[in-house]
């Protein structure tokens, strides 16, 4: 494999490989030069992209995180001046809400700051926020902390002139994790969705999406997806 070009930043702590054709996997080896005891080697990610038109994609989700793991990663705010998306989707808080002491405006602190943050590196990006889902604490009592998280995201979403998708709304409010739950769409924590339900969720936001687009264009939503079939062929 012939590489066309190879950069390296530190202070952003990433390396960049052009190549000179497209590929559809890639391998990686790695090599103990540093025979001391405290040579470590860290990898946050893989990305694998090109200079096609169409929609890009990326997540930074991972199970178990919170805001206080993101605020942990001290490359995350440089690392996000790499990017310039154009729509950045904020959906943080299930695992914020799983604590027993639950406190709203150290909640509101996290959420405002990464808004802040946002809109610091990437005026021009729309950012819509999301209500995480109802849920269960303990596999026993339905969450209430929910319905916190829900009024600090509505107000902070009045705060900076924002969208709001309202998933726990959506799913019925306080409790109705169980009636998902009773439908084969949630396992049995009430945390987590199965793959049937991933799917509902997925299908859901991406209709309000749509809705929204043919809302604000006057255009019917199969053009949308007729453009986006069109960008990829």
């Amino acid at each position: 494999m012939v590489f066309t070009g190879i950069s390296f930043d530190p202070a952003k702590g990433y390396c960049e490989i052009s190549l000179p054709d497209t590929i559809s996997e890639a391998g990686m080896v790695i090599r103990k030069n540093d025979t001391s005891e405290r040579a470590f080697f860290s990898i946050t990610g893989v990305e694998l992209l090109n200079d096609f038109p169409g929609i890009s994609y990326s997540s930074i989700g991972v199970n178990g995180a919170s805001f206080r793991s993101y605020n942990r990663c001290t490359l995350f705010y440089e690392q996000l001046k790499l990017y310039k998306p154009d729509l950045f989707i904020i959906s943080i808080g299930t695992n914020d809400a799983a604590v027993k002491n639950f406190d709203p405006e150290k909640y509101r602190n996290y959420y405002d700051s990464l808004i802040l943050a946002i809109q610091a590196i990437n005026p021009e990006c729309a950012i819509l926020l999301t209500v995480p889902n109802d849920s269960y604490y303990r596999k026993k009592y339905p969450n209430k902390n929910t319905a916190l998280q829900q009024t600090v995201i509505h107000e902070l979403a009045r705060k900076h002139g924002q969208a709001v998708w309202d998933f726990y709304a959506i799913m019925g409010g306080l409790g109705s994790s169980q009636r998902w739950y009773n439908r084969k769409l949630m396992v049995h924590d009430r945390v987590h969705f199965t793959a049937a339900g991933y799917s509902v969720k997925g299908d859901l936001l991406i209709t309000a999406l749509i809705s929204q687009w043919e809302k604000t264009t006057g255009r019917q939503p199969a053009s949308l997806l007729q453009l986006i079939k069109d960008i990829h062929e």
